[in-house]
């Protein structure tokens, strides 16, 4: 009986050896591997991803290139190039992405700035530099300029209102229509 324990351990190490050995082959992988730099952000995330269902039951994800706490309970993140997608109720996909963004997990409120994009399905676009997104609410405004795209033509506004859930899209302040080069050119 020891003999067979002992073989089978033997057998056992022959097998494990390879993973437990030294092994120039593995040095030259981990070697290859890109290094990061994160200095002092040594709790950061690099290229996370949190997917989930909302209330409704329809899916979203919230990518970020880097991720990173703004205080130390880690209710609020920073992101570095976050994506926002999600689906509406009838079915049209939504996606939103920026620069930067901060969530915080207590507020469920998305805070994002630079090049803020919104896509509606292949309906509506919308640019600005800032907009905040109230998750549990489902909202989402922004009080910088604004250019919109849709079956309506082209739109410039000074801010706009996204309310119940996607159903109703509010421009605010001096809205006029626009051509298509002032569109492509941005925000000013």
């Amino acid at each position: 009986m020891a003999f067979i324990a002992l073989a089978a351990a033997g057998s056992g190490a022959l097998v494990l050896w390879p993973y437990l050995a030294p092994s120039g082959d593995r040095l030259h992988i981990a070697a290859a591997l890109p290094v990061v730099d994160l200095g002092q952000d040594r709790d950061a995330v690099l290229n996370a991803v949190y997917t989930g269902i909302d209330r409704h039951g329809r899916p979203f994800s919230l990518r970020s290139s880097l991720l990173r706490p703004v205080d130390k309970e880690g209710d609020r993140v920073q992101l570095e190039l976050p994506q926002l997608n999600m689906t509406l109720a009838d079915g049209r996909p939504v996606t939103m992405r920026a620069n930067h963004g901060v969530y915080d997990q207590d507020q469920w409120t998305l805070a994002l700035s630079g090049d803020v994009l919104l896509d509606v399905g292949q309906d509506y676009s919308m640019k600005t530099e800032s907009t905040l997104l109230d998750i549990r609410k489902e909202r989402a405004e922004g009080n910088r300029p604004v250019l919109a795209a849709g079956p309506f033509g082209h739109l410039q506004a000074d801010g706009f209102r996204l309310g119940e859930g996607g159903k109703t899209l509010t421009f605010l302040g001096r809205s006029r229509l626009i051509s298509r080069e002032t569109f492509e050119a941005g925000p000013s």
